[in-house]
This record gives structure tokens, sequence and C-alpha cells, in this order.
């Protein structure tokens, strides 16, 4: 008789469940190597099938109810799954969920594994909330003190970037934590050169992911105004995402208008992972225009920046963004800039569009990087390492 395949569940609070790390890269992977997936998130349908990984969705509440609803949703579904293993990937709704769920088989006779994925430095995240110094002390020692307890019911942590990992090490240092970076997989990139040309004909810049005032929106906007006028009337500005913040919204449409871009820029909406390659595939810059808040300096390298390398894009990103920055620096695949301001920004394009091969150079130095190191095969390696040693 064969063994019964060890099932995972990843517990999600509010991510999609086609997120790119959940279901396209650990999601996959895991189901690769031979586990049964199961993915319990805000969705539409309460059940459907994503390429052999079953979604268990349930509906988003208004603000009021939505976390509870959220951690009720989340604690039954998953009891019912009764899986070998529980992957949260918040720290607060879904790894408060896991613990339960743990304890909750455990008195049923069950035992269970428990992982919590830090995509972020959440009491950092949290604490950016509050325009008070007093609260934003008080909400980072509630997070951290809340991640500290958590961390002893877990059996093995994730993160996105080796400064989360230090803090989470700092909090527990028995904690079994690995780095996983939310890099790309190599099948978009098998069988293509790297054609990227930058000309003053037809530039094509990109914002990858949801954009707003506090990643640039502001300054992106003044920017390809400023290029319009003075560099190249045909300059393009391609948000693959979109704005979610309604005042932000009526904020870019009035702008559109009142700078005449109407044929400069193209706001794709939300879109899957694979569909975010074939636009990014078409674009010249990307970038990365983050406020210094200080999740941003302590999180990251985002899902776009290793986006952009793997299509050879130069990248412009700011210098406050420790581990993008140290990336960057690393393998030359961009320019850093001091502030997010449109003067910066736009010296920034011109310097690639007057220095077009060493642009290019930019380009193909982080694409040669993604083929070679940072990729999701290398990471899944150790995705799967853990789960093994589980």
């Amino acid at each position: 008789m064969k063994n019964k395949k060890k099932k995972i569940c990843m517990l999600a609070a509010r991510h999609s469940p086609f997120d790119a790390r959940i279901t396209y890269k650990e999601g996959m992977s895991l189901k690769n190597a031979g586990y049964e997936i199961v993915v319990i998130a805000p969705y539409k349908n309460k059940f459907s099938n994503f390429n052999g990984i079953k979604i268990i969705g349930f509906k988003m509440l208004k603000r009021s109810m939505r976390r509870a609803n959220t951690l009720i949703n989340l604690v039954y579904w998953g009891i019912k799954t009764k899986a070998d293993v529980y992957h949260c990937h918040e720290v607060d709704t879904s790894l408060f969920a896991g613990i339960w769920i743990k304890k909750i088989l455990k008195w049923r006779g069950i035992k269970a594994k428990l992982i919590y994925d830090s995509h972020e430095h959440w009491p950092a995240l949290w604490s950016q909330q509050s325009s008070f110094l007093i609260l934003r002390k008080m909400i980072y020692f509630i997070v951290n003190y809340w991640e500290k307890w958590a961390l002893k019911h877990c059996d093995a942590v994730f993160t996105a970037n080796k400064i989360v990992k230090k803090h989470l090490l700092s909090l527990n240092r028995k904690t079994k934590i690995e780095v996983l970076y939310n890099c790309p997989t190599l099948k978009p990139l098998q069988n293509k050169q790297n054609n990227k040309k930058l000309s003053h004909t037809t530039i094509t810049i990109c914002h990858e992911g949801m954009l707003n005032f506090d990643r640039g929106l502001r300054e992106m906007i003044e920017c390809i105004k400023k290029i319009k006028e003075e560099l190249n009337n045909n300059i393009r500005l391609l948000i693959i995402g979109d704005i979610f913040i309604e005042k932000e919204k009526k904020w870019l449409r009035k702008k559109i208008i009142e700078y005449k871009l109407e044929k400069n820029i193209e706001i794709t909406g939300w879109l899957l992972y694979p569909k975010i390659n074939k636009k990014i595939q078409k674009c010249n810059i990307g970038l990365i225009l983050f406020k210094p808040t200080l999740n941003n300096q302590l999180a990251g390298p985002p899902n776009k920046l290793f986006n952009y390398m793997q299509h050879g894009l130069p990248v412009i990103a700011p210098n406050f963004c420790f581990e993008t920055k140290d990336i960057i620096n690393k393998i030359n695949c961009g320019l850093l800039v001091d502030a997010i301001k449109t003067k910066n920004i736009y010296n920034s394009i011109k310097y690639m569009l007057i220095n077009k091969e060493e642009a290019k150079k930019m380009g193909e130095n982080g694409r040669k990087a993604v083929l070679e190191k940072y990729n999701w095969e290398n990471e899944s390696k150790k995705l799967l390492k853990v789960y093994q040693n589980l």
C-alpha cells in the first residue's frame, strides 16, 4: 500500500489565493514534490482548483467584522482539512488561526506542524500606520511581543530577507529560519534573448504592483510629464497593477487630463502572475519608488525587483531599502536615488536614455544574476529541505 500524501494547508488572511509567492511558487513547488496542497484565502468562489491545488475561498466582510470573520473561516476550514502542516502568511490573523488549529488538533490527538512565512517586517509595517510617535512605539512593542510569543508555537519560519530573519532570531534564537527571496521562475526566460533597446523614439517605463502616494505615484506622474515635454513625446508609463485608494485614483485621473497624458499612461489592472511577465517583457526601465518608511527600509527585496531583472530591465530604486540596495550595487543592475523626488527620478531616466549601452549592460547584469542565482529553482530547494526536515 502506498504512503498517503502529506497535506499542506496554506492560510492567508489578506493575500489572494493566486498570490505569486503563496501559490505560484511555494504551492506549485510543494505540489510538484508530491505534497497535497490546500489554500484557504479570501476569494469569490467557495471551492475551486488551480493546477491541482485546492482553493477554499471565503467572503471578505465589511471592515468592522472582517478580522473576526476571517479568523473564524481560517480556523473552521483549517481544522476541516486535517493537514499535516499549516503554513501561515500574516503575523496576525492567519498565524493566530494556525496556532489555534494546531492546539485544537492536538486536543483531538492529531499532531500538526506550524510554519510562519513572514513576508514583511511586521512591527515596522504596523507601527508606521500611526502619525503619533508614542502610538508608533506602543504598536511596535505589541506586535514585537506577539511575534515573540507566537514563535514558540512555530516549527519553522520563512522570511523574504535576511534583515527580518535577524529580527526574528533576536526574539527567539532557537527558531529555525530560512530566507526565501521572492525570485522568479526560470521558465519565462528559457530560449529568450535580452534585446532591450533604449531609444528616443519609444520608451516604456513600468511600475509593477500596487501603486499609491507612498510608492511614488505623484513623483512618477510629474516625471512622465517632464520627460514628455523635454525629452521624448512618445514616453509611456505602464502601471502593471492598480491604484486601490479612491482619492489617489481620482488624483491620477485628474492629472492625466490636466497634463494631457491619455496616450502616455496605461493601467492594466490587477493581473495574474504569468500575465505580469508578458507585460514586463515589453518594457525598457523598471521603477521601485518606495518612500522611506521603516518597513520599506527593513523589508524587501520586492517581487518587482527580480521581475524587472529577469527581463533585462535596468532598475531605478531608492538607496534606503537596505537589501534592495545591496543587490543592485552588487550586480550593477540599476541606479539608486537619494530621495524619491521628481528631479532625481527624471535625472536617472535621462541618464539611461543618454547612456544607452550602459543601461543595456545593467539590464543584462540583472538577467544574468537571475539565471545564475536569484531564481525560484534555487529558492525552492531551501523550501523543500525545510519541509523534508519537518
